[in-house]
C-alpha cells in the first residue's frame, strides 16, 4: 500500500472518534492509552478491489491497536473484491467481513444474453460484453465493465445474485453493531476504493443504491466516499 493510501487510512480513522483524547500527529493517531470510540454514530466501512480492501484493513489494524475493545459494538467493516488473493490477505478481515464477486462461468454468461443474470439488462451491451478478455480470472483487469458486471452477476442454478449477497452480508454488519439510541446518531456509511482499476471504479456507483436498501433513505444515514485517482496508487 503507498504512502499516501496509508496516510488516507489514518485521516479516515481519525474521523470515526469523537474523544477528545487522540492526537493526529501527521496522520497518524497517537495515544498511550485505549480510546473511547464514538459511541452516539455507527461506523461501518466498506472497501472496495483492492486499494479498498487494503485500505479497511490497515484501518481496522489500526483500531484494533488504539481503541478501547467495545469499538466492535459501533464500528464494521465489509470487504468487496473481484480478486480472492487480495481478500485472502486482509489479514485483519475475518471470513464475515468480505465477500468475493467473481463467479463461476461469467465468461459464458458474457457472450450469451440469454443466460444474462437480470441486472446486465440494465447496462450491459452484447457488443461491448463480448469484447471482454479474460473474465474468469482473478480480479477484474481494469475493465470497468467487467467490475460493473461482476457485482450484478448470477449463477442462475445454484446461488443469488452477487448484489443481493452484498445487501445480505451488509445487513449482517449492520445488524453485529448495538442499535441506535431512539432520536440519537446516525449510521455513516465510507465507501473507500481506487477508480483506476476495474472492481472499484465499477461498483463505487452501486452502493448508495445496495446501502440504502438495507438502512433506509432515512435523515440518519449519512454516505461518503473515499476514491482514490490513478496518481495516489504510482
Amino acid at each position: 500500500m503507498s504512502s499516501l493510501t496509508q496516510y488516507k487510512a489514518d485521516k479516515i480513522f481519525a474521523t470515526l472518534l469523537a474523544s477528545e483524547k487522540m492526537d493526529v500527529a501527521d496522520g497518524i493517531a497517537t495515544s498511550s492509552t485505549k480510546i473511547p470510540p464514538d459511541s452516539t454514530n455507527r461506523t461501518i466501512l466498506i472497501g472496495l478491489g483492492g486499494t479498498g480492501v487494503k485500505t479497511i484493513n490497515y484501518v481496522k489494524r489500526t483500531i484494533s491497536d488504539k481503541l478501547d475493545p467495545s469499538w466492535k459494538d459501533y464500528i464494521a467493516f465489509l470487504a468487496i473484491d473481484s480478486d480472492g488473493k487480495e481478500l485472502s490477505a486482509a489479514d485483519s478481515l475475518t471470513d464475515d467481513e468480505y465477500i468475493r464477486t467473481t463467479r463461476n462461468g461469467i465468461a459464458e454468461r458474457l457472450i450469451t444474453p440469454g443466460k444474462y443474470p437480470p441486472a446486465w439488462h440494465r447496462f450491459l451491451d452484447p457488443d461491448q460484453a463480448a469484447k471482454i478478455t479474460d473474465p474468469n480470472s482473478e480480479g477484474s483487469g481494469q475493465k470497468r465493465l467487467l467490475g460493473k458486471a461482476k457485482i450484478h452477476d448470477q449463477v442462475r442454478e445454484t446461488g443469488k445474485a452477487v448484489d443481493v449477497e452484498i445487501v445480505n452480508k451488509l445487513a449482517s454488519r449492520k445488524n453485529s453493531l448495538v442499535s441506535l439510541a431512539a432520536g440519537k446518531g446516525k449510521y455513516q456509511v465510507y465507501v473507500i476504493g481506487g477508480i483506476s482499476g476495474g472492481t472499484g471504479s465499477g461498483s463505487f456507483l452501486e452502493m448508495p443504491a445496495l446501502i440504502r436498501k438495507v438502512l433506509g433513505n432515512g435523515d440518519n444515514v449519512s454516505i461518503y466516499a473515499m476514491l482514490f485517482l490513478p496518481d495516489t496508487l504510482t
